[in-house]
């Protein structure tokens, strides 16, 4: 199944690209206990070089014992993407959270899509824990450090359950064009390579 979602203000571009709306861990053996919920997701849009910005759309829900958040990385990105920050944001606590790209970070809530006024909650990700019954959307702040287009094709949580560490991949790809002035109605949501 596929659907485009495009994020208000034209700041991203959204491609859905599977059908699945929980794809549990207990499903794969021996690959952790963290479930995902959402779809893998392709996200893209132009920025500018060495301004920070927001990409989300990563969401843990935990169903069973409390799991803690201990790092996160992008998978596979190419060079001259990189990340700078994480955040935590509940969706309990954010009546308008769920963030695709932001051309911010700390994410600045866009009045137009949310005219609730305040900024986002967020938390630090290092040792966030997410209870069972819980959720939560991973919010990492990246950069592009030159022109080009940038890629990754996924989002890697590490994370412990009563002190065992355990990784899983986030199916949730993002590319990013810059500068945005040669981009901004024309970036390809298509496997990036710096340039």
């Amino acid at each position: 199944m596929r659907r485009w979602i495009i994020a208000a203000g034209g700041v991203a571009l959204v491609a859905v690209l599977a059908a699945r709306v929980i794809t549990s861990l207990d499903e794969h053996p021996g690959k952790g206990t963290l479930p995902f919920l959402g779809y893998p997701t392709l996200t893209g849009g132009p920025m500018d070089p060495g301004r920070p910005f927001t990409f989300g759309l990563v969401y843990v829900q935990n169903p069973k014992v409390p799991i803690v958040i201990q790092a996160v990385s992008l998978e596979q990105p190419t060079d001259g993407l990189r990340v700078i920050g994480a955040y935590v944001l509940v969706p309990a606590e954010n009546p308008c959270g769920g963030i695709g790209l932001v051309r911010s970070f700390p994410p600045e809530r866009d009045p137009t899509a949310c005219p609730a006024g305040e900024s986002y909650r967020l938390h630090p990700l290092r040792g966030w824990v997410v209870r069972p019954g819980g959720a939560a959307e991973i919010l990492l702040g990246l950069v592009v450090t030159r022109p080009g287009v940038f890629s990754a094709k996924g989002v890697n949580l590490a994370y412990s359950v009563e002190g065992k560490r355990s990784t899983v991949e986030y199916p949730d790809a993002v590319t990013v064009c810059a500068p945005r002035t040669e981009f901004d109605s024309h970036c390809a949501l298509l496997p990036g390579s710096s340039s």
